[in-house]
């Protein structure tokens, strides 16, 4: 840590669904925004010193009908000078995206493709890749789409299908090593009438976003969940977290090479009786990671260890702080039910989805 915590935006209405990007100058942070009674996309740049440089929030998108929910998980890149901002929007079924220069001007959206659901951005080969997933109500399908944007954010060639089927595909995300990308998601294709199971699943995309080969298994112990992807120099970085237990989770960490193998699966945290959900991992340019992950619904403690690299498969933990976890107003209350953990974390993924819409 660098200083104290400081606040970027305060409000009394419910603001959350953090997305963030950097430059080496600026970083710009958006997030869905309920002030107002309105559901929002908003967004504040915070200078290298930590200072928020808009005493006001920049507004991405905002919806007139005051319908909560209506907007929602924004996902921000950065090509080094300005940012795009891609969210969902319900209020017409769309996935968008809106151009946020370094300066803080904010450009008219674009439809990145008809169908909202969840997103990951990424930067490379000399624009952006929208990584996204999303049901079609028509077929009962979910579906996995790769969208190549330009530097305006305007598509560049249509979205591509990547996966459809049944069970849920959700937590899309992928990462650029220098010339082509890895993309990662939670799969539910082994999910039958009996039992729910979530696999993480990939595969590479061109520099074009186009699909290079077929998916794969990263994790396939069917409660594997939310992953996430990072590039550290040499190899592909994924993260995600398991049920080990009703009530414990723990979060796991593979490397995936360029070639696309898997290798050092290493078990990062496990704590009896606590669920450790939603990681999340970065590097920096001296090789070196961290992965942090928020406490569940029982949990009472935020750990953050570091990760050696893809050469150096140790991992160092330094001691966990203690902290009272705040109430989250979409995680439901526990309760004797008797559905596994994974149905369970199905459910609640279908809740924040809200209504189920065509991917048209």
């Amino acid at each position: 840590m660098l200083g104290a915590p400081f606040a970027v935006t305060v409000d009394a209405a419910f603001q959350g669904f953090l997305g963030v990007a950097a430059t080496r100058s600026v970083a710009l942070l958006a997030w869905y925004d309920e002030r107002g009674g309105r559901s929002s996309i908003r967004a504040a740049r915070v200078d290298a010193m930590g200072t928020v440089l808009e005493t006001t929030p920049l507004v991405i998108a905002e919806d007139p009908s005051g319908l909560v929910n209506a907007l929602s998980f924004p996902a921000v890149a950065t090509d080094g000078v300005g940012f795009v901002v891609v969210y969902s929007d319900g209020g017409d079924d769309t996935l968008r995206v809106s151009r946020v220069s370094a300066e803080g001007t904010v450009s008219a959206s674009r439809i990145v493709r008809q169908g909202s659901g969840t997103a990951s951005v990424t930067f490379g080969a000399g624009g952006f890749v929208v990584f996204s997933t999303d049901e079609d109500v028509n077929t009962s399908t979910f579906e996995v789409w790769s969208t190549r944007l330009g530097l305006d954010g305007a598509v560049v060639s249509p979205p591509t299908r990547i996966a459809t089927g049944p069970g849920v595909r959700s937590f899309p995300d992928l990462a650029f090593d220098g010339s082509s990308f890895l993309a990662v998601w939670e799969d539910g294709q082994r999910t039958t009438r009996a039992v729910s199971q979530t696999d993480v699943r990939a595969i590479t995309l061109d520099a074009l976003g186009q699909p290079v080969g077929e998916a794969f298994d990263v994790a396939a112990s069917g409660v594997d969940q939310a992953p996430v992807v990072a590039f550290d120099g040499e190899a592909f970085q994924v993260v995600w977290f398991s049920y080990s237990a009703a009530l414990t989770t723990s979060v796991q960490r593979a490397v995936v090479s360029r070639q696309r193998a898997v290798r050092s699966t290493v078990r990062v945290s496990e704590l009896p009786r606590v669920r450790q959900v939603l990681p999340r991992i970065a590097f920096t340019t001296g090789d070196r990671g961290v992965v942090g992950f928020e406490p569940g619904p029982s949990a009472q403690r935020l750990v953050f260890r570091t990760t050696a690299t893809s050469r150096d498969p140790v991992t160092a933990t330094p001691p966990m702080s203690t902290f009272a976890a705040p109430p989250n107003p979409f995680i439901t209350p526990a309760c004797s039910c008797s559905s596994s953990p994974a149905a369970a974390l199905l459910g609640l993924m279908a809740f924040i989805l809200g209504t189920r819409r065509s991917s048209k």
